[in-house]
Order: C-alpha cells, then sequence, then structure tokens
C-alpha cells in the first residue's frame, strides 16, 4: 500500500482552551502562521511524504473549517485569468488532495471523534494526529517502523524541555553553569503523530 492510499485522521475538534485569545473566534487548527492556518501547514507536511488522503474531524466552530477548505484551491494555486474571461487554476498540492470534513460533535471526546469518522477509513491502516501540532518527524521512518513491528499501533516519543533553566553549582555555591531549558532525555512525552492499524478503532471504550 503507498501512503496516498492510507487516509490521515486528523483531530480539529477540540476547543483550544490554552489559546484562548486566538480562539475565541476561530477553532485552533485554524490559528495562522506565516499567513497559513496551523490545519493546511500540517495536510502540507503530510504531502511532503506522499499522504493525500484526510479525514479532518470537526468540532467545535467547524463550519470556520469548512469554509476555508471548500475555497482552498482558490487559495493555494496559481490562477491564469485569460483575455476572455476564461479562470484557470493550476494545480496545487490541495488540488491533489481528498479531504472529508467529518461532524464528530463539539463536546465530543478523542475516542469518540475517531469511532464517529471511522467510517471513511477505507483501508487497513491510518495515520493520526491533532490538528494544532507541527513537528519534523521523519512520517516514513515511523510507518516503515509500525509496519516492521507489527503491532496495532504506533506512536511518536519525544524528550520533553525542562519547564526551568537549570543552574550548576560550584562548591561554595557559586553558579558555574546555566542551561536554559534543556531537554530531559530521561523522560519521554507523547509527540502527537500515530500509525494504527484499522483494528485499533474497534477496541475503543463506547461512548
Amino acid at each position: 500500500m503507498q501512503n496516498q492510499d492510507i487516509p490521515i485522521m486528523i483531530l480539529a475538534g477540540g476547543r483550544g482552551t490554552r489559546l484562548m485569545e486566538e480562539t475565541r473566534e476561530i477553532p485552533k487548527p485554524m490559528v495562522t502562521i506565516g499567513g497559513k492556518p496551523i490545519l493546511l501547514h500540517l495536510m502540507q507536511y503530510y504531502s511532503r511524504f506522499g499522504f493525500r488522503k484526510f479525514i479532518v474531524c470537526l468540532g467545535y466552530k467547524g463550519e470556520i473549517i469548512k469554509e476555508y477548505f471548500l475555497n482552498v484551491r482558490e487559495r493555494t494555486s496559481s490562477v491564469h485569468l485569460h483575455a476572455g474571461g476564461k479562470v484557470e487554476y493550476e494545480t496545487g498540492p490541495a488540488g491533489e488532495w481528498d479531504i472529508v470534513l467529518a461532524e464528530t460533535g463539539e463536546h465530543s471526546l478523542t475516542a469518540q471523534r475517531i469511532q464517529r469518522a471511522a467510517k471513511y477509513v477505507d483501508a487497513p491502516l491510518f495515520g493520526l494526529t491533532y490538528g494544532d501540532g507541527l513537528s519534523d518527524v521523519d512520517l516514513n521512518a515511523e510507518l516503515a517502523f509500525h509496519r516492521t513491528h507489527g503491532k496495532i499501533g504506533t506512536m511518536t516519543a519525544v524528550h520533553p524541555p525542562s519547564r526551568f533553566g537549570m543552574m550548576e553549582l560550584g562548591p561554595e555555591g557559586q553558579v558555574v553553569a546555566f542551561r536554559e531549558k534543556e531537554k530531559l532525555h530521561n523522560d519521554y512525552i507523547n509527540g502527537g503523530f500515530f500509525f494504527f492499524q484499522k483494528d485499533f478503532i474497534a477496541r475503543l471504550p463506547a461512548g
């Protein structure tokens, strides 16, 4: 199975309370970076690895995401305005995507969103990620790891940064070094990028 045949499910329905000043009016995945919403950056990143099928799980202010993607071709393609009035769009990456904008409930929990979007998973495995996180993870390496280990799911794990700068003190209490928020190399946290066999969905708690 090629990457282009593997659907990527994106959880984009939460309220994003940690960015409340931005998300009172728009859903968190639509917060812009460099003039483009996080969600579009995320899909373009997957696209670089050959993925082209996306299932966006909507909830809070999902109509804003729908409106954006109904016009995504115009937003991401070059436009040729012919002398006779004909308008022609040059196909960009978004023009090659298959996108499902799935209503999964404004107040649904993660498992419920996955269950409600499950009918759109048309392959034996699928990717899953959050609609508000970006990374430089090697998705091909993660997918290869998943395929060779025969498990129901694979997730990225990353070292978290320390919450505080770390001081090193000398024998008389003097500061001899200061390290600003280093990574905690003995700990791992969820990196937010997953691949699951479709059977995983049946194991989720009913809700």
